[in-house]
């Protein structure tokens, strides 16, 4: 199944853990100086300290059925202006703008690419598989997320010297089926990594590559 202008639900992060290493099992050590707050306000301050940035986010998903595996470039500049462009994978080609309120100008990919859209933020041309916006797709999106919920369900640990952030939502919130969330924080405290798990599944599983921070993002980049 084809959608376009589809973008992650949070815009993303940068670099695997080497392989083999199994979250919540071997290598995983307790940090008892650090606490899912303190990492999340870590988070705020290298957040706080961003302008703009750029990167390529590799993203699988799943839902029923169904299975999307995209590469998008995103970049994005305070306070909103959001471009996503589908580098590899469905949709390749197409190509999503915003900048606040609830419209999303783009493009589909292919030899519709000349037909400009414009569509509401929630219409299928411009959610992904899982049903994600693409004000969704920055860090300080992530950031609201993981402040707005409560601490009980939230847990830090290391795994193989990388912070992880692990959140059980179980039974999950209304309208999603996902049950928990694990970040694994670079040491800038950026997320380097997520997955979304629904029970045992991964639903969700985005990395992020080649990110670059506070560079200049050409005013056409923002023009179809």
């Amino acid at each position: 199944m084809k959608h376009a202008l589809k973008v992650p639900v949070m815009a993303a992060i940068v670099v695997v853990l080497c392989s083999g290493v199994a979250l919540g099992k071997a290598g995983q050590d307790a940090n008892p100086k650090l606490t899912p707050q303190v990492a999340i306000a870590k988070m705020k301050a290298t957040w706080d300290s961003i302008n703009t940035y750029a990167g390529t986010v590799t993203v699988h998903e799943a839902k029923g059925n169904s299975i999307q595996d995209r590469v998008y470039l995103v970049r994005f500049e305070k306070p909103t202006q959001t471009r996503v462009d589908i580098v590899g994978g469905d949709g390749r080609g197409s190509v999503a703008l915003w900048n606040g309120g609830d419209r999303v100008r783009g493009h589909q990919g292919g030899f519709l690419s000349f037909i400009k859209l414009n569509v509401d933020l929630h219409s299928k041309f411009s959610t992904d598989l899982r049903g994600s916006t693409i004000d969704q797709a920055n860090f300080g999106a992530l950031l609201a997320h993981l402040k707005s919920l409560n601490p009980k369900v939230e847990h830090v640990t290391t795994v193989h010297g990388k912070v992880v952030l692990e959140i059980e939502t179980d039974p999950p919130a209304p309208n999603t089926d996902v049950t928990k969330e694990i970040y694994v924080l670079a040491p800038n405290w950026l997320p380097l990594e997520f997955y979304e798990y629904a029970g045992d599944k991964v639903v969700k599983h985005v990395v992020n590559s080649d990110l670059k921070l506070n560079g200049d993002i050409p005013a056409s980049t923002w023009r179809l």
